[in-house]
């Protein structure tokens, strides 16, 4: 006969990967674990990994304790039993549902030095349903595929510019509710009297292409991101839930990255490995 076992389990110890710094007490999430950073081993108040190095370290990871950190987006934070969501791009907590994770509840809200209290939620099989149920009212069913626009892209230094996508037929739910969309050719991505970007200063920018559900009409739009010289990042799920509006569901089914090579030349890339997935 074999015997399953068990016991209570605050801390686990985990990997850090190469060339990465972690700080004492910040919210981590590592090996598919999110918890708070416990250092106290280490006798640091930080610790660095090089290149092709790892190390492990010990996290917190505790569903009973009360937390509290001011790792959060710049939001009100102003509803005591809230959800929370884990932002892994910006690594911080945030009231942004979008593509975010749901791992946590406000214990207590936003203080005056900008700290909150936080519960991590526990890991049962209720919150991996509702996990479930929010992928399944939120995602692409088929197709929806983003590509260069028909008409390329064009760009011109402190002038004109008409960015343009291609989307292939598909379908997507986005608030539970089914819409079926037909090719779009030179869907119109942005357009304007003067280009946000500027060759050799600022090179590149990232737009969204979501899928938005408003009082029951799905529409797609784009979202543009802040241009920057290199490493231009896609418009954060905060950003993406402003532009759409409060409390309107969307769904991401790409981005476009418009890079300037020149005064009036530009570049155009899509990435489709953005779309929502669901995994254990």
């Amino acid at each position: 006969m074999t015997y399953v076992t068990g016991r209570n389990v605050e801390k686990i110890r985990v990997t850090v990967p190469q060339s990465t710094t972690i700080v004492d007490k910040e919210i981590v999430l590592l090996d598919g674990f999110l918890g708070v950073a416990d250092l106290s081993a280490v006798g640091a108040a930080t610790l660095t990994t090089g290149s092709g190095e790892t190390k492990e370290i010990t996290i917190d990871i505790s569903d009973r304790k009360v937390f509290r950190t001011n790792q959060i987006a710049d939001q009100d934070f102003d509803e005591k039993g809230q959800a929370l969501y884990w932002d892994a791009a910006a690594k911080v907590l945030t009231e942004t549902a979008g593509q975010n994770e749901k791992v946590a509840k406000l214990t207590a809200v936003k203080d005056s030095a900008g700290y909150i209290e936080f519960m991590f939620l526990r890991a049962t099989t209720s919150i991996l349903l509702e996990n479930v149920e929010t992928y399944l009212k939120n995602h692409v069913v088929e197709g929806l595929v983003v590509d260069g626009g028909t008409t390329p892209s064009t760009h011109a230094d402190g002038s004109t510019f008409d960015y343009n996508a291609d989307i292939s037929a598909g379908s997507v739910v986005v608030g539970g509710k089914l819409k079926n969309f037909a090719v779009a050719a030179d869907f119109d991505v942005a357009h304007g009297t003067e280009s946000p970007l500027t060759a050799g200063t600022t090179d590149e920018i990232v737009y969204a292409i979501v899928a938005k559900n408003v009082e029951g009409t799905i529409t797609v739009v784009s979202v543009a991101g802040t241009a920057a010289a290199a490493n231009a990042v896609r418009p954060t799920d905060a950003v993406i839930q402003a532009a759409v509006g409060a409390g309107n569901s969307w769904v991401l089914l790409g981005t476009l990255k418009i890079v300037a090579t020149g005064a009036s030349t530009c570049t155009e890339t899509a990435d489709n490995d953005v779309k929502p997935v669901y995994t254990v």
